[in-house]
């Protein structure tokens, strides 16, 4: 497709993810029941280290998985979200794994458009982030506790404005196996299990009210809510 390209190595954990220093694994437990897999921390962890290069740059990046596939509208594309994402300092990403109904913010070329979704669409599988961006996501994650997927949708933590393109320019159909591997969710109690719950609220509220106020900030709080189209649902 004629775009400059670098790839990132894949970060493959040899150790049990619970002795990875960077991995908080007592949070964790603390806040969800369960650990991170190996495959999830190297996953989180390859992610990072990218945005450690684009983060020296001064250029905005398009970070895409390797089972990504762009559209061939991209690259034509590029320059344009290059620089919204650029000025604004938001992230912008081109595929969600949960399509979302959602309000237009922008319509920066003819057929497409950029959007904020209602709720999280958790994925990291294609996203444009400025070198600001980067900075900012590199701030937020010294230590975690989530997956990646769940960090970029973790405003809050990081600072960023996340957008989403619609019509979405990656597809992502690859079905070779996932290298994050499977988890053993080990028992707790009752009372446990309520505390979890009363932490989930919480975050939950936090993100919402966070939400709430970067509608006012993109100025769409009274647009319309759009369903977009899509097989892919909560």
């Amino acid at each position: 497709m004629h775009v400059p390209f670098e790839v990132s190595p894949a970060v493959f954990i040899k150790t049990p993810a619970e002795e990875f220093p960077d991995y908080d694994h007592a949070k964790r437990l603390r806040q969800f029941g369960y650990g991170l897999t190996a495959g999830e921390v190297g996953c989180f962890l390859a992610h990072r280290n990218a945005w450690e290069t684009v983060a020296r740059g001064t250029d905005p990046v398009l970070i895409i998985e390797d089972d990504a596939r762009l559209l061939t509208a991209v690259p034509a594309l590029l320059p344009c979200l290059s620089a919204i994402a650029q000025r604004t300092g938001y992230i912008i990403r081109l595929y969600g794994a949960i399509r979302r109904p959602a309000r237009l913010w922008l319509e920066p070329a003819v057929g497409v458009k950029l959007v904020r979704p209602t709720s999280p669409s958790f994925s990291g599988v294609a996203y444009l982030l400025s070198p600001a961006a980067a900075q900012h996501l590199l701030k937020g994650c010294r230590r975690f506790c989530v997956s990646l997927d769940s960090y970029l949708d973790e405003e809050t933590a990081h600072g960023c404005i996340i957008l989403n393109t619609e019509p979405e320019l990656v597809t992502h159909d690859d079905l070779a196996p996932s290298l994050i591997g499977g988890r053993i969710k080990p028992p707790s109690t009752i009372m446990y299990k309520v505390y979890r719950e009363i932490l989930r609220a919480g975050r939950d509220l936090r993100q919402r009210c966070h939400r709430e106020v970067v509608l006012w900030q993109l100025g769409i709080r009274f647009r319309g809510v759009r369903k977009y189209p899509s097989p892919r649902t909560a």
